[in-house]
Parts: structure tokens; sequence; C-alpha cells
């Protein structure tokens, strides 16, 4: 009985589209839900007095990027690349369900820890939140590989309109954080229940299957990868957390408000490259001078987009910042350009840090990441001191220098010993 109930949806999986159609759908669904992340932090300078709710959300969002990668434990990455079919997509469900209860664990843990009771209730809300949009990139890698990202696409647009409405809803209505975490809470297991979960039916089962035997060398084969995760996460959380403990909650709302959005340029150029990530590894495996010119291609893609958004808040970011936050913030535009530096520079590292994934060279990304976090340690006390606000981005920049150098070294080393072989479609 289960071989014929299995037969009808193998056959009736949808086709696969053209590459170009999945990139458009995936950068643009990815790009919004981005942006509509960065307009919660204004929602909750807006919609409330004071820069301190947007501190504690900034806060909230770095604990959970501290989390995200126990939760992803890049599952999505490692699937997506299983051509040799170790896992079935159902497997990759499992060990999801056990690095997110690690990760909500861990998370709670932490927040208990280094912040205040007030805001424990709030940053786990939002971590909760997040897992939940991480559990659903196991419906998404088994799309992606199918070449059916419209469905990824539509999925990110309808967790980041929905989600930032929901968001201000709360905020509006019940003048409160924790209302309107838990609506976006509500709004993201609402979109995995009633869109991500049909769609992915399509392709096969999608139960759950937990199997310790097989999950457990993968966790601990796949252990440095999420540690250099957590590692570069570091770079971020702790300079910001730094922050509000010596300058309050409102100077990191300030920060967040006006540096964050520069993430959005580090994510287009993540987003648009990660489509195209595995046609990178296979042309390194069987033809290294094309492997050549696509990298150097989207290499030129991250200085472009990184030169057009400099150019860009040279001209009008001051006449932006004021319309978007009102003119008590313009002040603090400085804090723009660096944070823009910085957003080129992490592309450039989160992009070095999944060759080396699809090469499978975990020494190389671990050694990146730890030497990131133990710089950050290290130098994020003092440079507070002297940079004030611009301190986060000072401390990532220096930080994610040491991680770029570290990769591309290892980087350098796997190229070289790169055999160009036949690829499977030619066998």
């Amino acid at each position: 009985m289960n071989i014929s109930s299995k037969k009808p949806r193998e056959e009736a999986a949808p086709p696969p589209l053209p590459l170009r159609t999945n990139l458009i759908w995936s950068s643009t669904g990815s790009l919004t839900r981005t942006m509509c992340n960065w307009l919660m932090t204004i929602a909750a300078v807006r919609l409330s007095t004071g820069f301190d709710t947007a501190g504690i959300l900034s806060l909230a969002m770095s604990i959970s990027n501290l989390v995200f990668p126990i939760a992803e434990y890049r599952l999505r990455t490692v699937q997506v690349t299983d051509v040799r079919g170790e896992h079935t997509s159902q497997e990759y469900l499992g060990m999801r369900l056990i690095a997110s209860a690690a990760a909500l664990g861990a998370g709670a843990v932490y927040t208990i820890a280094t912040t205040n009771a007030g805001a424990f209730l709030v940053i786990m809300t939002y971590t909760f939140s997040q897992l939940v949009v991480t559990y659903l990139e196991g419906f998404h890698a088994t799309e992606q590989r199918r070449m059916r990202m419209d469905y990824i696409g539509i999925s990110y647009l309808l967790q980041g309109i929905g989600g930032l409405v929901a968001f201000c809803l709360g905020i509006v209505l019940f003048n409160s954080l924790l209302a309107a975490t838990l609506l976006l809470t509500a709004v993201n297991i609402g979109i995995g229940a009633f869109y991500d979960i049909p769609r992915a039916r399509r392709f096969g089962p999608i139960r759950p299957e937990i199997r310790w035997r097989d999950a457990t060398p993968t966790f601990v084969r796949l252990f440095p990868v999420a540690m250099v995760n957590t590692a570069l996460s570091v770079v971020t959380l702790v300079p910001r957390q730094h922050l509000s403990d010596v300058m309050g909650a409102d100077a990191l709302g300030i920060y967040a408000s006006v540096a964050v959005p520069a993430v959005i340029i580090q994510a287009t150029a993540t987003y648009l490259y990660t489509p195209v990530l595995g046609r990178l590894i296979e042309l390194m495996m069987t033809d290294k001078p094309r492997a050549a010119a696509l990298l150097a291609r989207i290499c030129m893609f991250f200085i472009a987009v990184g030169a057009a958004s400099c150019l860009a808040f040279w001209v009008a970011g001051d006449w932006l910042l004021g319309l978007v936050f009102g003119s008590d913030i313009l002040p603090y535009a400085y804090l723009v350009q660096p944070a823009l530096l910085l957003s080129l520079i992490t592309a450039f590292v989160w992009f070095t840090n999944d060759i080396l994934l699809g090469l499978r060279d975990y020494v190389g990304c671990l050694l990146g990441g730890v030497a990131a976090a133990g710089i950050t340690v290290a130098i994020t006390s003092p440079l507070t001191r002297q940079f004030d606000l611009n301190a986060p981005t000072v401390v990532g920049i220096i930080a994610s220098v040491i991680a770029l150098l570290v990769m591309g070294l290892f980087f350098v080393r796997d190229y070289r010993r790169l055999t160009p072989m036949t690829p499977v479609s030619q066998k």
C-alpha cells in the first residue's frame, strides 16, 4: 500500500522551472522577506516611544541568529548537494526537529544567563518564530532540488509581508512587543501549515523520520560547520550586546535602525548566489576554467552591489533616513557607510564559507569562524569605548576580514588540489 500511495505523488510532481525563473522567484522572495524584517525595526521605532523597543527587538534578532546555526545545521546546503542520496527528505526533516529542539534549549540558557528577565519572553518567542521558519527550509530544500523555487519565493513573500503586518498589529493594538512577536509566530506557523506543507506533499511524504543510527554520523560530521556559523554569529551578537550593556537599549536601537539596513545588501548577494552554488561546486569538480569564470562573475557582482549601495546612500541617504525615521535620526547617518562596507565583506565571508562546505572542507570553515569569534571577544570592549555607536561595525569589519583571510587560504589550497573528473551525467 505504501508503494501504490507514493507512485501517484511522484507522477503528479510539478515539472521543473528554468534556472532563470527559479532565480527570480528565490531572490525576489528572499529580498522581500529581508526588507520586511528590517521594516520591523522601523515599526518598533515609529509605533512606540523611543528606541528601547527597537533595541530589545535587535537583541532578540541577534540571539536568534546565534542559535539559528544550531537549528539549521547547514542541513539545507547538505540536502541540496546530496547527490549520493545519503538521507531521504523525511530523514532531513527528522534531523531538523532534533536540531531545532537543541537550538531552543541553547537560546533559553543563553538568554537567562546574559539578559534581564523582562526581555526573556520576547526573545524566546521571537526565537521560536524563527525556528519555525528554519524548519520550513527542509521543505524548501526538496523544492530547490526539484527546481521549483517559485514555491520557496512565494513562501518567503508570505513570511515577510504577513509577518510585518502581524508585528505592526501587535504594536498598534496592544502596545506590546511580546504581542507582536506572538502574532509573528502565529503567522509563520499558519504559512507553514496552509502553504508550505500542501506544496511539499506534491514531491513525496513529509512525515519526519528520526533514525539515530544514520543521523548521528551526519550530526558529528557537520558539527564543525554548525559551530562555524555560531562563531560567525558571535561577530554580530557580542558587540551589539556589549553596546546595549554599556550605552543602553536606546543606543542599540539607534544602531540597529540605522546600520542594520545594510544587511539587505548582504542578503541580496547571498540569495542570488545560493541557487547557483551547486552548479559552481560541480564545475570545480569537472571544469575548473569555467568554475573560475563563474566565481569571478559572482565576486564582481558583490563588488557592484556594494559600490551601487554606497553611491545611493551617499546621494540620498540623509533624505531616506529622515523620511523613514524622522529628523532625530539624522545625527547618526554616519553609521550607514561603514555598515555597508561590513555587509560587503560579510557577503564574501559567507560565500567562501559555503564554497568550503560544498568542497567538504569543514576544518577550513571552522578555523575561519573560530578566528573571527576569538578576535571579536578580544577587541569588543576596548573598541566600544573608542568608537561608541560605530563599535559593532568596526569590530565586525576586523573580525570578518580575518575570517575571510583564513577561509580564503583554505579555499586556495583546496582549489589547487582539485582534479577534474567526468560529470555523472556523462558517465
